[in-house]
């Protein structure tokens, strides 16, 4: 039975609202046994392979919802957003589907292939500023010049529903889940996925995972506050912003059990283990959850089940091959 909504966790009925919004847009995505893992670990690991779905990220969810749910006067604006990449990709996806015009701001730390395949789904891409929130500075300002609509890849009441669809698919496809680890970056993807899950299985623990350089969430915890970091420094771009905000900061004050931290090198390492071993190619951003895992950072998973969500695939060879080789130097550390 569901328990009864409480502040400051998103509805449950507006999660349950967006899974229906998006049931004609997107397939759930798939949940797969990690075996490997599973026997390196001493539980029962799944993989959530948001990585398959349309621009290969979670954040197409959000994306979606949020603009299934404006108000068509604020569709026929246009909107516009800043992101590191992933978001913007989704953005641009779903503005496409449903005929709205959509500008992307992103930092000049996202990949040139990340900013071509926004272009090719007709999002216009601006890029500005060394990280997220100076493309966010941009993109607000546009909001005032040009009169579109803004929407943030993390502060927005349905994009954080769009995301905690994620945890009403997990428990759907995995009943008996108790645990369930997931990245943060400016706090989107926990907020919805420890919304859904603490409002309908307040058991299943939620854990959250951020890279060192990209910590903002982990150092806000620490002193009770919003933390702004003096710069992003961390390989994994898509976590994206040197600052979370209030509403994603008090969910997961409220719901998630811990947010923990992890090297990239750590990353990286199990980046190439996961491709080695169960033979997919993740982000920095995924990966970290399961260096999380490994790094023994999730307490009391020995015979318990388990899903590591894989936000995302938006990565290249080239990429791998610098960071195998940056990382196998000794002493090295992320630029």
């Amino acid at each position: 039975m569901d328990i009864v909504h409480t502040a400051p966790f998103i509805p449950l009925e507006h999660i349950r609202a967006a899974q229906t919004r998006l049931r004609r847009f997107l397939d759930p995505s798939p949940l797969v046994p990690a075996d490997a893992y599973s026997a390196r670990l001493g539980c029962e690991l799944s993989l959530k392979l948001e990585l398959l779905l349309p621009t290969h990220a979670f954040k197409v969810r959000g994306a979606m919802n949020a603009l299934l749910s404006m108000e068509g006067a604020a569709r026929e604006a246009g909107v516009v957003t800043a992101s590191g990449g992933n978001h913007g990709l989704g953005l641009a996806y779903a503005a496409r589907q449903l005929g709205v015009r959509a500008c992307v701001t992103l930092p000049t730390t996202t990949p040139a292939i990340r900013a071509n395949t926004i272009r090719s789904l007709g999002g216009e891409v601006i890029v500005h500023g060394d990280d997220w929130n100076a493309a966010n500075d941009l993109a607000l300002s546009l909001v005032a010049a040009h009169g579109y609509t803004y929407l943030s890849p993390f502060d927005d009441p349905q994009v954080m529903a769009g995301q905690g669809t994620i945890a009403l698919e997990i428990l759907e496809q995995a009943p008996d889940t108790e645990v369930i680890v997931c990245s943060v970056g400016g706090g989107g993807l926990i907020s919805g996925i420890v919304s859904a899950t603490k409002q309908l299985r307040p058991s299943v623990r939620v854990v959250g995972v951020e890279t060192l350089g990209a910590d903002c969430v982990s150092q806000s915890l620490a002193r009770g506050e919003l933390v702004t970091l003096p710069r992003f420094a961390s390989i994994a771009e898509s976590l994206g912003t040197r600052r979370s905000s209030d509403h994603p900061f008090a969910i997961i004050r409220a719901g998630a059990e811990r947010v923990v931290t992890v090297s990239d090198a750590h990353a990286v390492a199990e980046l190439l283990y996961t491709l080695d071993r169960e033979k997919l190619l993740v982000e920095p951003a995924a990966s970290c959850t399961l260096a999380a895992l490994t790094a023994g950072l999730v307490p009391e998973i020995a015979g318990r089940r388990v899903v590591a969500v894989m936000c995302g695939g938006n990565t290249t060879l080239s990429q791998v091959e610098g960071w195998r080789g940056h990382f196998a130097q000794p002493g090295a550390v992320a630029s």
